[in-house]
Formats: C-alpha cells, sequence, structure tokens
C-alpha cells in the first residue's frame, strides 16, 4: 500500500493523542476580558458579624460565586479565593495583575442600619497611609493612572443600584484602601448589603443574595461591554 494512504490516519491519532490538540474551543474562553471577583476576609478574619452569627467571610464568598455564575458565560471569571482561607491585600492585587484582568471587584458587606451600598475607589488625597510603600511609590501610585475610570466604575454600579432598587442608598467615596493599592486596572471594593440587614432564613437569604449577585453582575458586565 503506497506510503500517502497511511497520512490521513496519522494524522487522526496526532490530533487524539496530542494533550491539548482537541481543545481548540479553550482559546475562545483565554481571548474573554478578564473579571477578578475579590471575596473579602477568610479564614480567621471573619469580618463583621450579625447579631444571628451570619460571617461576612461566608456572605461574600457566596455572594462571589453567585456573581461569577451570572458572568461567565460572557467572561473569564476568576476568584482570589474560592474557599475558607484568609491572603493579604497585596496578594489579592497581584492576582488579579498577573492575569492581566480587565476589572477586579473586592467584595464586601456594611453595617449600616439601613439599606445602602458602599462604592470605593482608590485616591491618595486621604492620609490613611500605606501598608506597601515601594522606593519609588510605584505599587501606591498605580491605581492612580486609572482613577478615573475607577470613578466611572464606581458611578455606573451606584447608578445600577439605585435604579434597580430606589430603596437603597448609595455612596462613592475615595480612599487609599489597601485592597485596591497596586491594581493594575480599574479596581473597586463594593459594600452592597448591610450585615445586619440580611434574613437568617438560609431560603431568604439565597434570594437576596441572587439579587444582589445579579446586580453586580450587571454592573460589571454594562461597564466592560461599554469600554
Amino acid at each position: 500500500m503506497p506510503k500517502q494512504t497511511y497520512l490521513p490516519a496519522v494524522l487522526f491519532l496526532i490530533l487524539i493523542l496530542m494533550p491539548g490538540a482537541a481543545f481548540c474551543a479553550r482559546t475562545i474562553e483565554t481571548a474573554q476580558q478578564i473579571i477578578m471577583l475579590d471575596p473579602g476576609h477568610g479564614g480567621a478574619l471573619n469580618g463583621l458579624i450579625s447579631p444571628t452569627g451570619l460571617k461576612e467571610k461566608d456572605i461574600t464568598l457566596n455572594l462571589a460565586k453567585k456573581t461569577a455564575r451570572k458572568l461567565e458565560a460572557r467572561y473569564n471569571v476568576l476568584m482570589t479565593r474560592s474557599n475558607d482561607i484568609n491572603i493579604s491585600a497585596e496578594e489579592r492585587i497581584s492576582i488579579a495583575n498577573q492575569k492581566k484582568a480587565a476589572l477586579f471587584i473586592s467584595i464586601h458587606l456594611n453595617h449600616s442600619n439601613t439599606p445602602a451600598a458602599f462604592f470605593y475607589y482608590f485616591d491618595l488625597s486621604n492620609t490613611l497611609g500605606s501598608t506597601k510603600n515601594e522606593p519609588d511609590g510605584t505599587w501606591m501610585s498605580t491605581p492612580l493612572a486609572h482613577k478615573s475610570r475607577n470613578r466611572q466604575v464606581a458611578k455606573q454600579f451606584a447608578h445600577f443600584f439605585s435604579t434597580r432598587n430606589p430603596e437603597i442608598k448609595t455612596y462613592i467615596k475615595e480612599m487609599p484602601t489597601i485592597i485596591l493599592e497596586g491594581a493594575a486596572m480599574p479596581a473597586l471594593l463594593v459594600e452592597p448589603l448591610s450585615i445586619s440587614g440580611l434574613p437568617s432564613h438560609p431560603a431568604q437569604l439565597e434570594t437576596v443574595l441572587e439579587l444582589y449577585a445579579q446586580l453586580i453582575a450587571d454592573c460589571a458586565g454594562h461597564y466592560l461591554k461599554n469600554q
């Protein structure tokens, strides 16, 4: 039999046996914009605790996972933590920088007595200081390159929240928080919910978190779509 007749069979075997040869569709995922979700606290750091015993670290993780599921069809969604561990603020931002995320969202809770959502973006006008200030100031000043876009993200988030639920009072604040320090992309810290206002009943809590996960997902998607 001529040697040429073996060529199609050989190519077929190569495609089957070579690692990654049959996974070309995965390149579509890597081409998607990356959103980095950062569930606040974790491990020994509980964060806020409600009168009924709800821990901020658990709520932020649950909320981040729900948000990720609502975004993953359109974006490559990554999380700084996916279980009950704590990592430093510098590590969280470093992960986002290494992955070249298009947007970084750190999720926390507030303790407002009324329905309120807070949105923070990085600014050095406040003098709270830094835990990591490299000699040339690069780490501290990097987020300032995105200050206008950070403000834009914060405004869009606040608009979405107040439009979808007029009962929510929204606040936009500048702060040199270390959670956003060093971010090489637009970055935002959100406190969409008051832990003291969360229902203790599991089913009711899930309903509330689904609603807010959709709000965060819609905000992130709207911002990136219009960039």
